[in-house]
């Protein structure tokens, strides 16, 4: 599983049939931050809601986003910092500095069928506790 805390501002959302940009409500942020945790095997986003639907989400984090590589009990395995690891977030039109995700009304993500870990083999460090139990506010 991967773990990716990042600041709201920096992220838009728009509901994939419509077109439309959600206005207020942004789904996954808890006092100004959004949180996201997809499952690497299955492609699934875990703490998504029925209601959201389908979204597109895009955020311009550039160098500054921390990702979290987690084990099945959702304990922190280690980290790394700054750049997005696209062997695990992919890519969109040739433009590694965002997160761009499209997630289905299921909650399923289209990454990749492999994923590559070999950023956080050369560039994580061990982390020994996060909490990834953060409510979302209402």
């Amino acid at each position: 599983m991967i773990y990716f805390p990042y600041n709201e501002e920096m992220c838009s959302y728009t509901d994939t049939w419509m077109g439309e940009l959600y206005e207020n409500e942004y789904p996954l942020v808890s006092k100004g931050v959004w949180s996201g945790i997809i499952n690497l095997k299955t492609h699934k986003l875990l703490n998504s809601k029925p209601e959201y639907g389908s979204l597109y989400l895009q955020a311009k984090v550039c160098d500054s986003g921390t990702y979290f590589l987690l084990d099945k009990d959702k304990k922190t395995i280690c980290k790394i910092a700054d750049y997005v690891p696209n062997g695990l977030i992919p890519e969109v039109d040739g433009c590694g500095d965002y997160i761009r995700l499209r997630i289905n009304e299921d909650d399923m993500i289209n990454w990749f069928e492999e994923p590559d870990f070999s950023d956080f083999m050369e560039d994580s460090e061990v982390v020994e506790k996060i909490d990834v139990h953060i409510k979302e506010v209402v």
